[in-house]
C-alpha cells in the first residue's frame, strides 16, 4: 500500500481542537470534571472579527499581540508587540531625538521614531497577559534604544507591522479559554491559534502558536474513542476522526449498529461531511487535502449499500474541491483495483451531484445510455456509459494543454486531459434522434422546446460558429442558445424544418461562445 510512507514519517504531534486545548489552558485538579469543547457560536466569532477587541480604528494595539508566536505569555516578542507604540500618544523632546534618531545634514531626524515608555509597557502587559516587563523573558526588547533617564524604550523606522484587519475562520471554547483559529497569511506560516483566557469582562493573550502541521498523527486511530463525542453533540475534530476510517472494514459499520445503534450515522456523517474538505483556502489545507481524499476513500472502499451512497457525498465534495488533486490521491494512495473501483464509484455517482442543465443525456444503440455533463470525470471516454468509440483524434490546446475529439455513431465529445486521470468534457455534439437536455430531444417540434425552456432565456441565432458547422453541417435553418448567468457553458438547439435537428453542449472555458 503506498500509504506506507505516510505512517512511517508522520510525528506524533499535538492535535486540534481538544488535543491543542489541553497544552493551552491551565491545569486542572485531575478529581474535577474537564468541561466540554463547543464551538464558538456566529455571534461569539463575530464579536472577535468585528471592531469591539480587535480591528476598529488605528490603531488597536490588541491586533499587535498576533504579531508574533508564543506559547506562553512570558515569551512574547516584545520588538514586534511595541514596533508601533504602545497604543498611547508619546510625544518626543528634542533632547530624546538627539540621542535616540539619525539625523540629516539639517539635524532632522530622517525617520520617524517611536517611543515607548516603561510605565505604557507594563500597563499594557498587565492588563493584557497578567505580567509585568519583568516578568517576561525580554525577547526582542535589547532591538529598541533604552534611555535610562527617561525610562523608555526608542525604535526609529519608517515602516511599520501593524496588521490593519484580524478575522478568524472558527474557534473553540473550554471553560474560559478560547482557542481562535485563523490563516496567517501576515507571516507565512498558514493556520495559527490563539488562546485567550476570559477574565472580568475581557480576555488575557496566553498564546499564538502555529498549528501542527502532522495533526492527523494525534488520532487513536480509534473510532469508538470518538463516537461518544459525537453521540453527545460535541465538537470532533476532523484530525482525530478521519484517521479512524484507514482501520474501517466490511465488518465495522455491523459493529457500529450493534454498540450505538442507529443513532450514530447522522453526527458521524455530519463531522464526515464538515472535515472532508479543509475550511480554509490555505497551503496548509491544499498540503493536506491529499490525506482526506485518502482516508475517506478507505472508508468507502470498506463501505456498503446505504453507507456507500452517504460517503458517496462526502468524496463528491472532495472531487468538485479539485479533480486534479483528488486524481493524484487515487494513484498515490490505492492499489490499481481500489483506485479502479474508487474511479468507477465516482463516475457512476457524478450525475447525481451535477445539478446544473450542461448535460446531454446521450442514447446507445442498444436504447441504454445515460447523461454526459460538462464536467470533470475521474476516467476516459466512454465514462462507464454504454457508449461506442468510432474515431480519435487527439490535439494541445493553447493555455489547456492536452486533449481529445471522440467520434461516435452521430456525436462528438471533446475533453482536455491536462491532469492524468482528470478528463474535462468542454464539448457534446449530437444528431441521435433521442439525445436530450431538460426534457426536449432531437425530434421533438420547436414548439416544445419554446414551451419547455419558457422560463429561460433562448437567443435565437442566425448560424453557428465555424467550428460547429463544421460538424453539424450547414443544413439547419437557425438555432437557439440558452448561456449559464456569468459563465461559460452553453447549450445550443438546431432547427431545421420545424424540428430540433442538432444539440450542442459547450463549454467557452475562457468566454461564453454564444
Amino acid at each position: 500500500m503506498k500509504k506506507k510512507w505516510i505512517i512511517i514519517n508522520v510525528l506524533l504531534l499535538v492535535g486540534i481542537y481538544s488535543t491543542i486545548l489541553a497544552g493551552c489552558v491551565p491545569e486542572r485538579n485531575s478529581q474535577s470534571p474537564s468541561p466540554e469543547t463547543l464551538a464558538l457560536t456566529a455571534d461569539e466569532l463575530e464579536y472577535f472579527n468585528g471592531n469591539e477587541f480587535f480591528n476598529g480604528d488605528y490603531m488597536n494595539i490588541r491586533n499587535q499581540f498576533l504579531s508574533s508566536h508564543y506559547d506562553q505569555p512570558e515569551k512574547i516578542d516584545l520588538f514586534n508587540l511595541f514596533y508601533c507604540g504602545s497604543g498611547h500618544d508619546e510625544t518626543l523632546t528634542e533632547a530624546e531625538i538627539a540621542i535616540v534618531a539619525p539625523l540629516d545634514w539639517n539635524m532632522e531626524p530622517i525617520c520617524p521614531c517611536t517611543k515607548i515608555s516603561r510605565a505604557n509597557m507594563d500597563a499594557l502587559l498587565t492588563e493584557c497577559m497578567g505580567l509585568t516587563l519583568a516578568e517576561t523573558e525580554k525577547i526582542g526588547l535589547d532591538s529598541f534604544t533604552y534611555l535610562e533617564q527617561y525610562d523608555a524604550y526608542y525604535y526609529c523606522h519608517g515602516d511599520t507591522n501593524y496588521r490593519m484587519e484580524i478575522s478568524f475562520s472558527h474557534g473553540v471554547r473550554e471553560g474560559n479559554t478560547i482557542c481562535l483559529f485563523y490563516d496567517d497569511w501576515f507571516m507565512g506560516t498558514g493556520e495559527t491559534m490563539l488562546t485567550l483566557k476570559e477574565r472580568e469582562g475581557s480576555f488575557l493573550f496566553l498564546s499564538n502558536k502555529v498549528v501542527s502541521q502532522d495533526q492527523f498523527a494525534a488520532s487513536t486511530g480509534d473510532i469508538h474513542d470518538y463516537m461518544p463525542d459525537l453521540l453527545a453533540g460535541r465538537v470532533v475534530s476532523g484530525y482525530d476522526l478521519l484517521p479512524c476510517l484507514e482501520n474501517f472494514t466490511h465488518e465495522t459499520w455491523a459493529e457500529l449498529d450493534a454498540v450505538y445503534g442507529r443513532e450514530w450515522w447522522n453526527p458521524f456523517w455530519k463531522a464526515l461531511h464538515d472535515a472532508a474538505v479543509g475550511g480554509e483556502c490555505s497551503q496548509r489545507d491544499y498540503d493536506e487535502q491529499p490525506l482526506r481524499n485518502y482516508y475517506l476513500g478507505k472508508a468507502l472502499l470498506a463501505s456498503d449499500g446505504a453507507y456507500t451512497e452517504g460517503l458517496l457525498d462526502i468524496a463528491m465534495l472532495q472531487w468538485k474541491y479539485d479533480p486534479a488533486l483528488y486524481s493524484v490521491s487515487l494513484s498515490e494512495y490505492f492499489s490499481l483495483e481500489g483506485e479502479d473501483i474508487l474511479r468507477r464509484l465516482l463516475t457512476c455517482s457524478l450525475p447525481s451531484y451535477t445539478e446544473d442543465l450542461f448535460g446531454l443525456y446521450i442514447t446507445s444503440a442498444s436504447g441504454a445510455g445515460g447523461p454526459l455533463y460538462l464536467d470533470a470525470y475521474p476516467v476516459d471516454f466512454p465514462f462507464y456509459l454504454n457508449l461506442e468509440e468510432k474515431n480519435r483524434e487527439s490535439f494541445r490546446a493553447e493555455s489547456f494543454g492536452p486533449g481529445a475529439k471522440v467520434e461516435g455513431d452521430d456525436f462528438q465529445v471533446t475533453y482536455l486531459n491536462p491532469c492524468e486521470g482528470v478528463y474535462t468534457v468542454i464539448t457534446i455534439r449530437a444528431l441521435r434522434e433521442g439525445c436530450s437536455v431538460n426534457r426536449v430531444a432531437i425530434g421533438d417540434l420547436e414548439e416544445e422546446l419554446l414551451a419547455a425552456w419558457q422560463d429561460k432565456f433562448l437567443k435565437k441565432l442566425d448560424g453557428i460558429s465555424y467550428d460547429d458547422e463544421a460538424w453539424f453541417g450547414s443544413q439547419y435553418d437557425y438555432a437557439y442558445a440558452h448561456t449559464q448567468k456569468e459563465g461559460s457553458k452553453s447549450v445550443v438547439f438546431l432547427i431545421k424544418g420545424g424540428i430540433v435537428y442538432g444539440i450542442e453542449l459547450i463549454n467557452g472555458l475562457d468566454g461564453a461562445v454564444y
